[in-house]
């Protein structure tokens, strides 16, 4: 059964690939599924019977961002230098020791970081 969602009149803010971003205000989303389906001005879209209703007035939606890079690696490093500026910290102790590591290690030390154990 497919899952249904629509928020209704609320404000999205439009980042364009190119161009200045944007709020378009009294906008409606309709998520199916967990993936927008369909987004537009308030009362325009697709007939939305049967879905969980939210309104959305007075609410912005931002697009979701994907944060890819990880510091898992520097889980291990905690309190190899604790008394030095952090310019010594990356300088001298951290990116020296990144050269050092192979993917296999950096994989484990993700791990460790997410769950306590390699």
């Amino acid at each position: 059964m497919m899952r249904r969602l629509i928020v209704t009149s609320c404000s999205v803010l439009v980042v364009p690939e190119q161009g200045p971003s944007r709020v378009e205000t009294e906008q409606d989303i309709l998520v199916e599924d967990g993936v927008i389906a369909w987004l537009g001005p308030a009362g325009s879209g697709p007939d939305a019977t049967g879905a969980e209703s939210v309104d959305g007035t007075g609410l912005i939606a931002v697009p979701g961002l994907v944060n890819a890079h990880t510091h898992g690696p520097m889980t291990l490093m905690r309190g190899a230098a604790e008394d030095v500026s952090v310019e010594a910290w990356f300088n001298e102790r951290v990116w020296p020791s990144d050269d050092n590591f192979a993917a296999r290690q950096v994989t484990q030390f993700i791990a460790f970081a997410l769950r306590g154990r390699p």
